[in-house]
């Protein structure tokens, strides 16, 4: 076997066992906020809001009830399917709007007329703006008077944009994640669980007095089966220096640096070279730090001439505020094309975003031996993944 193909198939495996997080999987959403389609003071014009009210299934007749700006309210019902249209003719935007069924009431906002959609994430995002001001907004909808401090449009675009970031691979496995808006994008609440109605059968969307959380769930059992995204209740994530938002960042400009650094050293890396954005004492799956630069240096300088070049993307799969750390599938894609993805956790310390290994240093000597054994007898070896490997 030729020391190129030796070299790529050493790092392969090492992105291998690092992907076994994979189950957690989900690069930053884009779209916000809606433009008015209809003018609410033309005279002889009709203007409606519609939507879709869903929590996983359609909220089936469901009482959706509207609060405008100036306090007006209205309200209507929703079909079997969870659809609703209601005139909201003379009514001033921006809108608050709820869907109750059984013992679920649902919050929802929008900056003009038009689709307005009501689900778990935009319940999320409306309760959470509203504990972030000091009120809840079961308060501010049944008040009286005019609405207390409405989201503004770029406000909801910035907080959706949040939720999306960390839901892009979710979101990506069933539609297009760059321009589906949260709020106003239409979808069906389907029975054969399609689209953005399967997303919401497989998450978990809760707002405590404490913690604001999304989890992946078996959609059959319910059982939670990851996190997502957890965050003090009442965190502000309608501006750019919010905390997701200020770690993804960080990430990203270390992660650049990192790609610098193994593209200026490539034929001579070291462990030294790439330690400053690895803990101290990286292990994962058995590689440390030296070892994971020497199979790096292998694999983009194979002749130990020319090398070739790389560039390292992140999607962001999870973000624990409580215990500091942003998990992400990053991308390493060479200048052939060759790719290979990791899930790495990622944690703040002493003011830099570094990478996090899992202490193991065990599985790299049961690995050598098995593919010392393997390379002299020339068998096939089959790992529980059913990946065949020389």
């Amino acid at each position: 076997m030729k020391i190129a193909e030796r070299a790529r198939r050493s790092i392969v495996w090492f992105l291998f066992l690092c992907s076994s997080l994979a189950i957690i999987l989900t690069g930053c959403g884009g779209g916000g906020g809606s433009t008015s389609t209809t003018d609410t003071t033309s005279t002889g014009t009709t203007a409606t809001l519609s939507g879709t009210a869903a929590t996983g299934k359609a909220m089936a007749n469901a009482t959706i009830k509207i609060k405008d700006s100036a306090g007006t309210t209205t309200s209507g019902s929703a079909g079997t399917d969870g659809k609703y249209s209601i005139d909201v003719t003379g009514m001033t935007p921006p809108f608050l709007l709820s869907a109750t069924s059984d013992t679920i009431t649902l919050y929802s906002g929008i900056d003009a007329t038009g689709v307005a959609n009501i689900h778990p994430f935009t319940d999320l995002i409306i309760r959470n703006w509203y504990l972030a001001k000091g009120t809840d907004v079961d308060t501010v909808f049944n008040g009286t008077g005019p609405l207390f401090s409405p989201p503004a449009a770029a406000e909801i675009a910035t907080m959706q944009n949040v939720i999306k970031s960390i839901l892009t691979t979710q979101l990506d496995l069933f539609l297009d994640s760059g321009t589906f808006d949260l709020f106003s994008t239409a979808f069906d609440a389907d029975a054969d669980e399609t689209g953005f109605d399967a997303l919401l059968d497989k998450t978990q969307v809760s707002l405590s007095d404490t913690d604001v959380k999304i989890e992946l769930t078996d959609p059959v059992s319910g059982t939670v089966i990851g996190d997502v995204l957890t965050l003090p209740a009442g965190t502000d994530i309608s501006t750019d220096t919010n905390p997701v938002t200020t770690a993804m960042n960080a990430v990203v400009s270390g992660l650049s640096d990192l790609q610098t650094t193994i593209n200026t050293n490539a034929c001579t890396l070291s462990g030294t070279d790439i330690q400053p954005y690895f803990e101290t004492g990286f292990m994962y799956n058995g590689w440390n730090i030296d070892q994971l630069a020497a199979a790096l240096q292998s694999w983009l300088c194979p002749d130990g001439t020319n090398a070739l070049a790389l560039t390292i993307s992140a999607e962001y799969v999870a973000y624990d505020d409580a215990a500091g750390i942003l998990s992400a599938k990053l991308t390493f894609k060479d200048s052939t094309g060759h790719r290979e993805q990791v899930i790495l956790r990622f944690q703040e310390v002493s003011g830099t975003w570094i990478a996090l290994g899992d202490g193991l240093p065990a599985d790299i000597k049961v690995r050598s031996r098995v593919e010392s054994h393997i390379k002299s007898t020339g068998i096939t070896f089959v790992d529980k993944s059913g990946r065949s490997r020389l």
